[in-house]
């Protein structure tokens, strides 16, 4: 009865582990680039997850041009050039890319329970990586490689 009882416990408790314990995730800082857009990304915790030079392009380029009612003109997205030579720089086929606005990460983590709290997407089964900023504002654009995988993503609104 003893060996049913301890095993039950046992049971329940490495599920109740595996949902609320967050796992850390590994990440290397890549390069920091200046940040030329006029928006105010300080208070944001959104980042962007890229896992190609397609993606790479769209977040530096045509994320603002479908933006131009919010920018009025001002910005329309950074320079080609500089743009290419961090798709020459990063490794497409062995990490994936984590572009963050204005502050660095800390940490990043993943479990059931953050991507319960933390994660608007209900529908996109993939893992959210949920990160924990520095407190220091910058005003820089900071990208750090994380292991290729098809099963992580940002997390939703």
């Amino acid at each position: 009865m003893k060996k049913y009882l301890f095993c039950i416990l046992f049971v329940v408790s490495s599920i109740i582990l595996y949902i609320f314990y967050p796992r850390n995730h590994s990440f290397t800082f890549v390069c920091k680039i200046h940040n030329e857009s006029p928006i105010d990304y300080s208070q944001s915790t959104y980042y962007h997850y890229i896992y190609n030079k397609e993606r790479l392009f769209f977040f530096m380029q045509g994320y603002y041009i479908n933006r131009q009612w919010l920018l009025k003109g001002e910005f329309t997205g950074y320079n080609s050039s500089l743009v290419d030579s961090l798709a020459n720089i990063f490794d497409f086929n062995h990490y994936d890319y984590i572009m963050t606005f204005q502050k660095q990460i800390k940490n990043i983590r993943h479990s059931p329970y953050l991507t319960n709290t933390e994660d608007g997407l209900y529908f996109d089964k993939r893992t959210p990586l949920i990160i924990e900023y520095d407190t220091i504002i910058t005003d820089s654009i900071y990208f750090y490689q994380v292991e290729n995988n098809e099963n992580f993503r940002a997390p939703g609104p």
